[in-house]
């Protein structure tokens, strides 16, 4: 027979974790090389990995503020006793 059969519907996983490298391959997967020329095209998952560096980046300023607060507390106390 000369008629191929072609899917009407495709179904891409892009799984939480992915790279950098594996969402630019869904991007240009889904939107094509062409169409992304000169484009900036956010997905999702670009702005959920931002979103979490933005919140570790926050706790991580937190701790060390507190770590600081202590060690200088220390340093008040064992200075006030010599």
């Amino acid at each position: 027979t000369g008629s191929e059969a072609t899917a009407k519907n495709v179904i891409f996983f892009l799984g939480d974790g992915m790279t950098v490298a594996h969402r630019t391959a869904a991007r240009i997967l889904s939107k094509g090389n062409t169409e992304l020329r000169n484009k900036i095209v956010a997905f999702e998952a670009d702005k959920a990995a931002l979103d979490e560096a933005n919140r570790k980046l926050q706790e991580n300023t937190k701790v060390f503020d507190e770590k600081r607060r202590q060690f200088q507390e220390s340093m008040k106390m064992l200075l006030s006793t010599s």
